[in-house]
């Protein structure tokens, strides 16, 4: 039983087709969806499967380049993930837009007829952005016909896309203090606010860490003499957007922003102002205490999960 998901950029689209793939064929041996808009597409096409052994591969595993070797090519990789899953990333790419690829159409029938000849041993994930899958699914009956409904993978919210920074300063042995928090979550808020096709989720964090990483650098290279501290903790100043001017910053900066914090206690979520970031408080329902970290962002009078805002 055939399925597509969506998913934007940046998500760990791949891991996430996976584990689908997994749930839903142990339990009930295929799922539909299909998904439109500017976010990536999974194709799955799935029944009854034995060990989880996962296989990667694109247009260059499958499709050759003399006539009649397609064909062979493409079988034999199916073969090599029967039992297993076959991961094609980039799969808009198996037929090539604006001219005639016979090569394309011939590995899209072999896959076709394997996807029915095999459906007890084999789990066919396809992967890519969703207008070029779109196309891809028009380019031949057999594909369209076999995909239905939706199942959307979001877009990080910027609480999210903080606690994924936080994530690779914890591995890389970096502290994130209160205000750089702050700053941070209200630059994530304004990129994701103004978010299209290239917003890089995962992608757009880690570029924002490695240059948190330079600019702390390069803050502390004529400073004697070093210490822990000035090693490892970030500075507000050590955060920039990719391609900001400071124009943003400061309309940022002077917004009352307040902070959507859960607590770990009773799970209410309540507001907390900029200056409790990073600090422990204590919950008014439960009294537990918590520390105030990576909350979503929004200011008064405005939800930050709606497009608009600052």
């Amino acid at each position: 039983m055939p399925g597509v998901a969506v998913s934007p950029v940046g998500v760990q689209n791949s891991i996430k087709a996976r584990i689908a793939a997994e749930v839903r064929v142990n339990l009930l041996g295929g799922w539909d969806a299909i998904g439109g808009g500017r976010e990536n597409a999974f194709i799955t096409a799935a029944a009854g499967y034995r060990p989880w052994r996962p296989l990667r591969s694109d247009r260059s595993g499958l499709v050759a380049s003399y006539a009649g070797q397609t064909g062979p090519k493409t079988h034999k990789r199916v073969d090599e993930a029967l039992d297993g899953v076959l991961f094609i990333d980039e799969a808009y790419s198996l037929v090539s837009e604006g001219r005639e690829d016979a090569y394309g159409h011939e590995a899209v029938q072999a896959l076709l007829k394997r996807m029915e000849d095999d459906r007890d041993r084999l789990v066919l994930i396809l992967a890519g952005y969703t207008a070029p899958m779109q196309r891809l699914l028009k380019s031949n009956p057999g594909l369209s016909s076999r995909f239905g409904a939706t199942l959307p993978f979001e877009d990080y919210t910027p609480g999210q896309l903080g606690r994924i920074f936080q994530l690779m300063c914890e591995k890389n042995h970096y502290q994130v203090p209160g205000p750089t928090q702050v700053r941070l979550l209200a630059g994530l808020h304004w990129l994701y606010q103004r978010r299209d096709e290239h917003f890089g989720n995962g992608r757009l964090v880690r570029n924002v860490f490695e240059g948190a990483v330079r600019r702390l650098g390069n803050r502390i290279a004529n400073v004697t003499p070093l210490t822990k501290k000035l090693l490892t903790v970030f500075e507000p100043d050590d955060i920039d957007l990719p391609g900001a001017t400071p124009e943003p910053w400061e309309d940022l900066l002077s917004q009352p922003w307040r902070f959507r914090v859960r607590c770990g206690g009773c799970g209410k979520e309540s507001t907390a102002p900029a200056n409790y970031v990073g600090r422990r408080v204590m919950c008014k329902q439960c009294g537990h205490r918590f520390r105030a970290e990576w909350g979503e962002p929004c200011l008064p009078g405005y939800d930050a999960g709606e497009k608009g805002g600052p």
